[in-house]
């Protein structure tokens, strides 16, 4: 990992293994093992928060370094030996005899002594149980500081001074909806991480003259830590009374609880009012609903604001709604390039030098349009204005600024106590981010993977597996708006994920090199040290990348992981040397990435920990029949390879997980609306003994496979299932694969042909957590069973050639949101009722040759964003379009001439589509593909 504490763990759960006697060990190394093991759980009760506590103090934070290091020195001589067991040709008694165990033995047995040494000196450093959690020298504030500190900040007229605070100030005072009159006070959440300035910007919200004059009572009641309900009251109660002289501190201060209700009550039942509760934390869990149940219920307009970090905080303030929250976001790049040069340039009236301009932009877009940061680097800056060196050294070493400059050591701690504050286990999770290319939106699924094959993931005791944990993690990250979404589907589930800003990936290479979490080898100087777990090598990389890798070979390596994330030609002779694939023999995670590579080497099967795979859009053809030695592994993907088929070895890939094996590729003689897709074959007996398997895509059956259906009856585990090649005659063994199939979530069927039928009307059992179906081919009859799948999200039926209209049963499904039919209907009319289709979002109807008619009630589709008519020669537009108001995006594909021309300004049904924003006329060009005219332009 990298928190020492998280680190610790990791090391505990290797020992067990060899103390529970899984493990046969040479004379004694068994009491080392456990002696090892009970010092190091000693330890790790006074290191919680360890990184946090010891900040400024030089001595303890070294102490915390080295029993770091001696924690991976004990994970590295334990693998080691468990590697050895494995790999060694020699029968157990001649293991045990020989001099590689004893030397192992006894580097472990020094070790121990390591431990006793560190256990005996952490009180030096006063890790003390009064420090567990990081309490100790936390300020807390009694019940009447609070009180007293809440009183002068109502009173005093502080202001912000951020360049494009004045946006979000105008966003949140429309928020508020002063001309509104609610029953109940309304809410307004503001959220986001530690130090973008959310109460700084309320603040000038709070001191506003305009809202002063509307809401002549108002308080502010900053709740961080949390307090205790009464206090909270009595500061509310003096804030709202003061303002007409009404009460005094001291009698306040003597009211029991029950006083202090009846009392605010009672002053406020006929009044407007305004509180504001700063910091709201995520365990303060009964404070909304104790708050509304406080404050009387009146038809004057009041109003809550909130500022919190979390994001289900605000949710469950708003009760769930989304009209009161506001995302606080960076500065867009020019109002941060406004505040820079108004900060830095102060003197010269906030005009950027020209000699200067370029590094300026490049400065400012690494703060990440972070006001904090850019006003702390402007006032490093504004001294040294003539010094282009030191501009250029700021430029490109801004994370070691950060890190030393006393200057910038203020915003440095503000954001990295957002990394404090995250639990142990979290914290490599969010630190992974550094590995990746700054600004590169990394894809959930594949990160979620990644955390697996690390260990990140602690296994819980319940039915969720490390894949829904995982995700769990994601959405904690989420939550306390340390990452935040990048993109999503329709249904608004998560595909990629990201930093807020460079600013922060800046801070995190810096806190990977401290922890020795990751070496980075990009454009950049080098992030890291020798001591690193990680390696990351990016596209960009300087060249001194071979050099280093080159030096891997000369030494036993401690590289668990390692990034080649499209690299230069010159790195992959080193990468794949046999010299170097034996010294990272402890590697768990290997990431290919579009490396310019088209063949794996035998000594792959040396990488006997390897956890993790991924060759995806490499130009590999085959795998080694020595994959089969990577019994530890979980992920392998094969995504946009060339491999085609895999060999007969897979079948000792016992704890694979997830196997992505497909290419995409356009196709336009095949189809002009999807790509083609091609999957893997799979020797017979070798599938049905990867039973941990939660992804299958996509087996290919084209050649014939006779034991495919009974074999894929034993992977009950599966959540994601994809088969090509289906004949007319395998559908029987299709269904009863389908049968048995309890936690599919995403199913995806090609018949082998446009011919041959697929009849799933067999089924008994479907399968209720099915989310995604995509059925590709002629259907004997749709399935009758689809109406049970409540939960489906995302339908896909391509060349059914139905000739019953199968929006009938489609429209009635409660939570779909995305429907795609490709040559899926012959008849000539489809019809959507008023209750139609409600929440479905995306609407494809494509080469529906015979379609005359599509009539859409008043009422239906009414959260419609995008949708996609063609090649329906007949059909004429429906009227109904105009009433469906979220629409977005109208798609129309190789409609005749007479069709479009009647949706221009000013022709006979341009009423009925001039509400929508973009309109898309798509016409095929000769080569095959589609040539997109906007109508808006």
């Amino acid at each position: 990992m990298g928190d020492i504490y998280g680190v610790i763990q990791v090391v505990i759960g290797t020992l067990t293994p060899i103390v529970s006697g899984e493990i046969i060990l040479y004379s004694g190394l068994k009491d080392d093992a456990n002696a090892i093991k009970n010092e190091l759980q000693r330890i790790a009760v006074f290191l919680k928060d360890a990184e946090e506590r010891t900040e400024g103090d030089d001595g303890a934070k070294e102490w915390v370094r080295q029993v770091r290091m001696l924690a991976y020195d004990i994970e590295d001589a334990i693998e080691r030996y468990q590697l050895y067991l494995r790999e060694s040709a020699y029968s157990r008694t001649m293991q045990y005899l020989s001099f590689e165990v004893r030397s192992m033995a006894s580097n472990i047995k020094g070790l121990r002594e390591k431990v006793l040494y560190y256990a005996k000196t952490k009180d030096t450093y006063r890790f003390t149980d009064g420090s567990v959690n990081g309490s100790q020298g936390k300020a807390q504030l009694s019940a009447q500081e609070n009180l007293t500190t809440s009183y002068f900040l109502c009173t005093a007229n502080v202001g912000a001074d951020h360049v494009g605070d004045d946006v979000a100030k105008r966003e949140i005072t429309e928020l508020l909806q002063l001309r509104k009159v609610d029953l109940t006070p309304s809410v307004i959440a503001v959220v986001g991480m530690r130090g973008l300035g959310k109460t700084t910007i309320v603040t000038s919200v709070y001191h506003d003259k305009t809202l002063r004059s509307h809401f002549p009572l108002r308080a502010w009641i900053p709740v961080s830590p949390p307090k205790r309900h009464s206090d909270i009251l009595r500061s509310m109660l003096l804030q709202f009374t003061d303002a007409t002289q009404v009460r005094n501190i001291s009698e306040v201060g003597s009211m029991d609880k029950k006083s202090l209700i009846r009392v605010l009550r009672s002053y406020l039942k006929d009044k407007r009012y305004m509180v504001v509760f700063d910091d709201v934390q995520e365990t303060d869990t009964e404070l909304p609903t104790y708050v509304k149940t406080v404050l009387p219920f009146n038809d004057k307009g009041s109003k809550i604001i909130l500022t919190t970090r979390y994001e289900n905080v605000a949710y469950t303030w708003l009760d769930g709604a989304t009209d009161g929250l506001y995302k606080l976001k960076p500065l867009p790049s020019e109002k941060a390039w406004e505040l820079f040069c108004r900060k830095t340039f102060h003197k010269s009236g906030g005009n950027c030098p020209s000699s200067l301009k370029n590094l300026a932009r490049g400065i400012v877009t690494k703060c990440g349009g972070l006001p904090p940061a850019i006003i702390s680097i402007s006032r490093l800056l504004s001294a040294k204005a003539d010094d282009m060196e030191e501009w250029q050294r700021v430029g490109q070493s801004l994370g070691f600024y950060l890190a030393t400059n006393r200057q910038l050591s203020g915003v440095q701690k503000t954001f990295m106590q957002n990394y404090y504050d995250l639990p142990f286990y979290l914290k490599p999770c969010f630190l992974y981010f550094g590995m990746f290319p700054k600004g590169q939106p990394i894809s959930r699924t594949r990160l979620i993977r990644l955390w697996i094959a690390e260990g990140f993931i602690i296994q819980t005791r319940g039915s969720l597996t490390l894949e829904e944990v995982a995700q769990e993690y994601v959405s904690e990250l989420i939550n306390m708006s340390m990452i935040e979404v990048k993109s999503t589907d329709p249904s608004g589930k998560v595909r990629s994920l990201g930093l807020q800003s460079e600013f922060l990936h800046e801070m995190i290479l810096a806190k990977l090199q401290e922890l020795s979490f990751c070496k980075i080898l990009s454009k950049d100087d080098p992030v890291g040290n020798e001591k690193s777990r990680r390696l990351s090598i990016h596209e960009d990389h300087n060249s001194n990348a071979p050099e280093f890798l080159v030096s891997v070979t000369q030494g036993q390596s401690s590289i668990r992981s390692l990034f080649v994330i499209e690299v230069k030609l010159e790195v992959m002779p080193v990468l794949f040397n046999k010299a170097f694939l034996k010294n990272i023999n402890l590697l768990k995670v290997l990431e290919l990435f579009n490396a310019p590579i088209d063949v794996v080497p035998r000594e792959i099967g040396m990488l006997l920990n390897l956890r993790y795979l991924s060759l995806r859009c490499t130009r590999v053809s085959a795998l080694p029949s020595t994959i089969g030695k990577l019994e530890n592994l979980q992920t392998l993907d094969l995504k946009q390879t060339f491999i085609t088929d895999l060999p007969r070895e897979i079948n000792q890939l016992k704890k694979l997980r997830h196997l992505l094996g497909y290419y995409y590729e356009y196709d336009f003689g095949f189809c002009g609306h999807c790509l083609n897709i091609n999957g893997v074959t799979i020797p017979e007996g070798s599938l049905g003994k990867c039973l941990e398997l939660q992804k299958l895509g996509f087996l290919d059956l084209s050649l014939g496979h006779r034991t495919w259906a009974t074999e894929l009856r034993c992977l009950t585990k599966l959540r994601k299932l994809g088969i090509l090649g289906l004949r007319t005659n395998e559908s029987e063994a299709l269904c009863s694969v389908i049968d048995v199939m309890k936690h599919l979530q995403s199913f995806t069927i090609f018949a082998i042909s446009k011919t041959e039928t697929i009849d799933l009307g067999m089924v008994t059992s479907p399968p209720m957590t099915l989310k995604h179906l995509c059925l590709n081919g002629p259907l004997a009859v749709f399935p009758t069973w689809v109406h049970e799948l409540h939960h489906l999200v995302k339908i896909r039926l391509r060349w059914s050639n139905l000739r019953v209209d199968p929006l009938e049963t489609l429209q009635l499904l409660p939570n779909l949101v995305e429907l795609e039919l490709v040559e899926a209907y012959v008849g000539e009319k489809l019809a959507i009722a008023t209750d139609g289709f409600q929440k479905l979002k995306v609407l494809h109807l494509l080469d529906l040759h015979a379609l005359k008619s599509l009539s859409m009630a008043k009422g239906s589709l009414p959260l419609v964003e995008e949708m996609s008519i063609g090649e329906s020669r007949n059909l004429q537009l429906p009227t109904h379009i105009k009433y469906l108001n979220t629409l977005n995006t109208l798609n129309f594909y190789n409609m005749p001439s007479h069709f479009t021309n009647l949706i221009l300004p000013g022709e006979r049904y341009y009423s009925n589509v001039k509400h929508v924003p973009n309109i898309y006329c798509h016409t095929k060009h000769p080569k095959g593909y589609w040539q997109a005219h906007n109508l808006r332009r």
